[in-house]
C-alpha cells in the first residue's frame, strides 16, 4: 500500500457506460487534476459492461474472464473513486452488478475490504445524485469500504456544464472537483496509514 511518499493508484469507477457519459466526464476531469499535481495516478477502470449479472450458480462455477479483469484492476488499487448516475432513485444495476461480484465468493477474497472510496456523482436533474450516493453508502459499508463522508459533490444541471461527448466546461465545477480531489487524497492517505488488515473475513476458503 502507498503511504506519505508514494503515488497513490486510484481506481475510477463509472457507474454509466454509454456514450457522453456526464459521470466518466467527471472521472476524467478527476483524472486531469490528478496529473497536475503528480501525486495521485487515477486510472478509469473497463469492463464493467461485459460483466455476467451476478448470481450463486455463477459464484460457485468457473470465474469469467471478465470477472477477474475487473477483480485484477480493484486489487491493483489503493483507493476507489466513484461517479455514479441516479436511476429511479438508486444506483444503477451495472453499479449494483459491479459490487455483486465482489461480495460472492468468487473470487475468494473481498478486493474492496478498507480501501478508502471517495463518491461523486452528476446528473441533469436539480437533485445531483444525491439519493443514488445514499444507497452506494449503504452497499460500501457492506463491502467493508472506508468512505469519506465529507464533502459530497452533486453536480446539477449537467446538461449545461458538460458538452455533448461528456467533457466537463464548467470552471466552478473544477474547483469543486480540486478541493474535493485535496480532502481525498489526505482521507486516502490517513486511512492507508492506519495498516487495515485486508484479510476477508467473510469470504475464507478451505
Amino acid at each position: 500500500m502507498a503511504d506519505s511518499l508514494d503515488r497513490l493508484r486510484i481506481a475510477a469507477v463509472s457507474g454509466s457506460q454509454r456514450a457522453g457519459s456526464v459521470n466518466t466526464g467527471l472521472l476524467r476531469a478527476l483524472v486531469s487534476l490528478a496529473e497536475r499535481r503528480g501525486k495521485i495516478d487515477i486510472t478509469i477502470v473497463d469492463g464493467l459492461a461485459d460483466l455476467p449479472f451476478a448470481s450463486v450458480d455463477a459464484a460457485y462455477g468457473d470465474v469469467p474472464d471478465a470477472v477477474r479483469h475487473v477483480h485484477d484492476q480493484i486489487t491493483k488499487a489503493d483507493g476507489i473513486i466513484i461517479a455514479t448516475p441516479e436511476y429511479c432513485y438508486s444506483v444503477p444495476a451495472l453499479l449494483k452488478n459491479f459490487f455483486d461480484w465482489q461480495t460472492l465468493p468468487v473470487p475468494p477474497k473481498n478486493t474492496l475490504r478498507h480501501k478508502p472510496l471517495g463518491i461523486v456523482g452528476a446528473s441533469i436533474s436539480m437533485m445531483g445524485t444525491n439519493r443514488a450516493q445514499m444507497d452506494l453508502r449503504k452497499i460500501a459499508l457492506y463491502s467493508d469500504l472506508e468512505v469519506m463522508g465529507r464533502p459530497e459533490v452533486y453536480v446539477d444541471d449537467a446538461a449545461e456544464k458538460f458538452t455533448k461527448d461528456g467533457e466537463l466546461t464548467d470552471q466552478a465545477t473544477f474547483e469543486l472537483l480540486e478541493r474535493w480531489l485535496d480532502d481525498f487524497e489526505e482521507f486516502a492517505r490517513s486511512t492507508l496509514r492506519r495498516g487495515l488488515p485486508d484479510l476477508s473475513r467473510e469470504y475464507l476458503t478451505t
